[in-house]
């Protein structure tokens, strides 16, 4: 929002009734409120929730678990995570990978591991189950977009080449088409070799 374009009347009503159950909160729960915690894990990442399944909010651990999975190089099977307690949605799936070829996409969401219900289980659980998972065969329970009922996916991870140009190729000759699908360190280099 521009500095000088003014808040919507009812942003503002919003934002005023936000205060007041945040300080009715702060002064009523037994235990100290974390604001980080509160307003930026639940506030934000519920409001992201209401939109469409593209929106999302990482925090820090989040944050470095998706550079985990886009070092250009990985064992596992080739999606791209929005990890969050109870939540599993894939954004991205890299061509001709494990996940690519059993048909996930972005916005499939995975509510099963090996059995294992995602909604049950808490962060540090969560994650030590995608870190072993990423290594051996699993059965993956996924939810579709507008499904209500969710499928079984067996994969076998497999080792992934990630790379950031993913299409590149003459349209006529002098001019060149090149398809960025992500912004690393090594994108620079994969640019340079894909105009060469």
């Amino acid at each position: 929002r521009a500095p000088e374009e003014p808040v919507s009347e009812e942003v503002a009503r919003g934002s005023v009734k936000f205060a007041g159950i945040y300080g009715l909160i702060e002064q009523n729960d037994v235990e100290p409120v974390d604001p980080d915690r509160t307003i930026l894990e639940g506030a934000v990442r519920g409001m992201l929730s209401t939109l469409d399944p593209f929106s999302a909010f990482f925090n820090q651990d989040q944050f470095e678990l998706l550079k985990q999975q886009t070092q250009g190089r990985a064992v596992g099977f080739g999606s791209i995570l929005y990890v969050t307690p109870g939540k599993i949605v894939i954004l991205q799936t890299a061509p001709k990978s494990p996940s690519w070829r059993a048909g996930l996409g972005p916005g499939d969401q995975i509510v099963e591991i090996n059995g294992q219900r995602i909604d049950r289980l808490d962060w540090d659980s969560l994650i030590e189950l995608l870190k072993t998972a990423r290594s051996h065969p699993v059965a993956l329970g996924v939810l579709r977009p507008g499904k209500v009922l969710s499928e079984t996916f067996k994969l076998n991870p497999a080792e992934i080449a990630l790379p950031t140009v993913d299409k590149s190729f003459l349209l006529r000759p002098g001019i060149g088409y090149i398809h960025i699908s992500g912004f690393e360190q090594k994108t620079p280099k994969e640019v340079m070799d894909a105009m060469a």
